[in-house]
């Protein structure tokens, strides 16, 4: 039972790994088409709204959406929401005088793991767009997407509802992150209302490059010993992937050291033959 349950936290750490490697992250030096950005004031749940006459009702299409992390749960029913793991959700609404408003449609546009984003460069302005996957809706249906487009100016605008069409919900958002960074600029500022939800700080490059190795060494070991357990019916210190050449690490070291420091100290040229 033991093995079985370390070979699944081994799949849920290379999970861990592949989810890191697709979903945009909101960073403060965030490398985008050769500018750097700092998107640390993105972290916030938006929404962008259209109307549509469709009598004798109106249609409300509406999206909402974080870049940096998965949308929270709202106050509504689950089955009025987009799962878990959504950044990008598209609500229908169909609106009728003297009538209760009726959502009829829930459609996770983008989501955490799937995302895979896709970016391209603004022509004759700065900022940039950035394409989110989602998965298809209905099941078996259309894939979705959510693209929206980023455009530099000095002061924050709330973000505009483009289209959906074939399952593609486009935004555009005026803000000063999107502005590439400068020498000796301060952060932008873009400043969420009330209801949006508190930003988390980013962490470092060096300390996501720790928590990938740590994962990758975890991985390592949970399935060596799982490969070993199974196979071979190993135990105790034999269940090590690797175990002789894990032995060997500390002599290596100490071997590297001492020739190292012979190397810095200008150590005898002549094979270590000295003249009598």
């Amino acid at each position: 039972m033991a093995p079985r349950i370390l070979y699944q936290l081994a799949l849920v750490l290379l999970s861990a790994l592949v989810a890191a490697a697709e979903d945009f992250e909101c960073r403060e030096n965030t490398q985008i088409k050769g500018n750097e950005y700092d998107l640390t004031s993105l972290n916030a749940a938006r929404s962008a709204s259209r109307e549509r006459n469709t009598p004798p009702t109106t249609m409300v299409d509406s999206i909402r959406f974080n870049l940096c992390a998965d949308l929270e749960s709202s106050d509504l029913p689950e089955q009025d929401q987009c799962p878990g793991g959504t950044r990008a959700c598209l609500t229908k609404t169909n609106k009728r005088e003297g009538e209760q408003d009726r959502i009829i449609a829930v459609i996770p546009l983008a989501t955490t793991g799937t995302a895979s984003p896709e970016y391209s460069a603004l022509t004759g302005s700065d900022g940039f767009t950035v394409l989110l996957h989602g998965k298809a809706y209905p099941e078996n249906g259309t894939n979705q997407n959510f693209n929206i487009t980023l455009v530099c100016s000095q002061e924050a605008s709330d973000p505009t509802f483009v289209d959906y069409n074939n399952g593609l919900g486009s935004v555009k958002w005026s803000t000063p992150a999107a502005c590439p960074k400068k020498k000796g600029d301060p952060p932008p500022t873009d400043k969420p209302d009330e209801t949006h939800e508190p930003s988390s700080p980013p962490g470092s490059g060096i300390g996501w490059f720790f928590l990938l190795l740590f994962l990758v060494l975890a991985a390592y070991f949970l399935i060596g010993i799982y490969h070993n357990y199974t196979n071979y019916g190993a135990s105790g210190w034999d269940l090590i992937p690797h175990r002789d050449f894990w032995r060997e690490v500390p002599y290596l070291l100490r071997d590297l050291g001492y020739h190292l420091v012979t190397a810095l100290r200008g150590g005898p040229s002549r094979g270590g033959y000295q003249s009598v």
